[in-house]
């Protein structure tokens, strides 16, 4: 497209016309030329649409060439008309009480929030997505149109405003024939065998009642199957099976890992055990007050599991393993006799604790 310059200040760019969408319904802005300068985002301020420059080469009074990133905006076409398809296949599916809480359209991904009380079910999640495709095949027709406010109203009643209150006393109406019909600028399919596949890439509790979807479309579902394909490719080259064998792979790995977990804390407290009979001959008395110091080879776990279950009140427990860390323990007698954990402690490195118990590391 041509158009007139209306005013260039700093990094921004002013047209008497423009094709670029600024950003606006929670649909990112696009981007493109002027000219051979590259438009980097576009915006509304007041009634003007602003044209975010890199650079300008051109004045205030010129004719300049627009040209728009076209699969930029055909990706936010796409993501901002399965909006429209994934908010209305939820209500049927989920409910009335199904509102759009919140959208937003870029060119990677979309994301709608809508009023629910839970997270979604899987096996809704994949109702929504499949009968959302279904829609898309079907290639049904989107109507855009301008209405009177008022006509608008009497005809589609209230769910107009997913979006939130539109100004004017027009209003544009996007309407999915038996599926959504909402007041809405953006950009929009004009069919919906145009939006190309709908993937659902996960949903999340943003706040109570407002579950959050996030999505893709066309080329970007595509890629995300792929991705999600690839993966699976992966995952079968590394435990060597088919990838319909995969899930049962899994849960036999995550069991045997599991078993073998319990097997290592059973050896553990085994050890544990060993290592305290092993101590228990090693105290030493002074004035009423057994004294044991002894380097343990474990980790400060069971170096404080040891230190409680051969703690008493008469004795002093001083425990260090091989990378440093100390374990003091005192009874209550021995606090008595003036013997406190958490002085004791600093006689070998730097630590802190209470006069029964205290930990730190060599220093």
């Amino acid at each position: 497209f041509s158009a007139k310059v209306l005013d260039v200040s700093e990094n921004i760019a002013i047209l008497d016309k423009t094709a670029f969408y600024p950003e606006s319904g929670g649909q990112e802005g696009d981007r493109g030329f002027l000219n051979d300068c590259p438009v980097s985002y576009t915006k509304v301020s007041g009634n003007v649409i602003l044209h975010i420059m890199e650079k300008i080469n051109f004045k205030k009074g010129d004719t300049v060439k627009g040209v728009v990133d076209e699969e930029r905006r055909l990706n936010l076409t796409r993501h901002h008309t399965a909006t429209h398809i994934i908010n209305g296949v939820s209500r049927q599916i989920l409910g009335n009480h199904i509102w759009q809480a919140g959208a937003e359209k870029t060119e990677e991904k979309a994301r709608l929030d809508i009023t629910h009380y839970k997270l979604i079910d899987s096996d809704d999640l994949f109702k929504i997505e499949r009968i959302s495709n279904e829609i898309v095949l079907k290639n049904l027709t989107i109507e855009k149109g301008f209405f009177p406010r008022a006509e608008a109203e009497k005809k589609y009643g209230f769910r107009l405003y997913q979006g939130g209150a539109v100004p004017g006393k027009k209003l544009r109406v996007v309407n999915v024939k038996g599926l959504d019909v909402e007041a809405c600028g953006g950009t929009h399919a004009d069919f919906t065998g145009q939006i190309g596949p709908i993937k659902i890439l996960k949903q999340s509790k943003i706040q109570d009642g407002v579950v959050r979807l996030e999505f893709c479309a066309g080329v970007k579902a595509l890629e995300a199957i792929q991705e999600e394909s690839i993966l699976l490719r992966d995952l079968s080259d590394v435990f060597k099976v088919e990838k319909d064998k995969l899930l049962d792979t899994g849960k036999r790995f995550f069991n045997e890992w599991k078993g073998r977990g319990k097997e290592i804390e059973r050896l553990k407290a085994e050890m544990s055990c060993l290592k305290k009979e092993g101590l228990e001959c090693n105290f030493i008395e002074s004035d009423g007050v057994l004294f044991m110091e002894e380097n343990v080879d474990t980790s400060p776990d069971e170096m404080r599991k040891i230190a409680r279950e051969l703690s008493g009140d008469n004795k002093v427990i001083v425990l260090t393993n091989n990378d440093g860390n100390i374990v003091v323990s005192c009874g209550k007698i021995a606090i008595e006799s003036g013997h406190k954990a958490c002085e004791l402690i600093k006689k070998y490195g730097k630590g802190g604790g209470k006069d029964d118990f205290a930990q730190g590391v060599k220093g």
